[in-house]
């Protein structure tokens, strides 16, 4: 008898939450969810126009969520407010230091390396589901041409990097690679954890740290033997 009264009463209790929460301006944990997904509206601006104060307000939510564990606060609440607490800068994301590694710093660096186009863009990690939103620069002008996002679970990491670089390079007009290295490189599936390997040691080699950066690319290749950038990488450390 008690279990046909709570299935009963569970489908009515989930469509009176909305009317409940509006009439009395409260947002339960459900709507709050909702509110912290990547596929917000608001959200999704925060991070592609402003994504330094997006990172922030996620290092926030992180921090903001930890201390409501420790104090017996609504530990979702806390984080839900902490990534919206800076929309405002929306309106004016420039005048923001965190915002200010724009296009025009991209296309300064582009004329440095003598390149046609600069890609800049952001990576968010929600619990295992991965968005990234990269946006085109064109070195000439400064500005940004084309901007596309996408998203997949965590051991899909190569094919999100995969299918949103197509998608940006597609109307770019850039020359083509040769056939077939294009072919074998569209057919790899690279394993997450050589790519992270081969992320840190660009970041490495880009701080000068040439021991580091030939640790990671090796670690990278123990990974994944055929992973023809990272040998590329690594080859270029050693001969600088």
């Amino acid at each position: 008898m008690v279990a046909e009264v709570e299935s009963t009463l569970g489908p009515i209790a989930l469509a009176v939450m909305p009317v409940a929460e509006s009439a009395f301006g409260y947002a339960s944990d459900i709507r709050l969810m909702e509110l912290s997904g990547a596929g917000h509206p608001l959200l999704s601006r925060l991070m592609l126009e402003t994504p330094g104060t997006f990172h922030h307000s996620v290092v926030v939510g992180t921090l903001a969520e930890a201390g409501a564990l420790a104090i017996g606060a609504n530990p979702v609440l806390c984080r839900v407010a902490a990534l919206y607490h800076d929309v405002g800068k929306l309106g004016k994301a420039q005048y923001f230091s965190e915002n200010q590694a724009g296009a025009a710093t991209a296309a300064k660096i582009g004329k440095l390396v003598g390149a046609r186009y600069m890609v800049m863009g952001t990576f968010v990690d929600f619990y295992g589901d991965f968005r990234v939103d990269v946006r085109l620069v064109s070195v000439e002008t400064s500005e940004i041409v084309k901007t596309e996002a996408e998203r997949m679970q965590r051991d899909h990491l190569f094919d999100i990097v995969r299918t949103v670089a197509g998608k940006l390079m597609r109307d770019a007009n850039l020359p083509a690679l040769p056939r077939q290295t294009s072919d074998q490189r569209m057919s790899r599936q690279v394993p997450t954890e050589a790519l992270t390997y081969y992320s840190r040691a660009i970041l490495y080699q880009n701080r000068g740290q040439k021991d580091k950066a030939v640790e990671m690319y090796n670690q990278a290749l123990t990974v994944f033997p055929d992973y023809t950038e990272a040998k590329e990488g690594l080859q270029r450390v050693q001969q600088s």
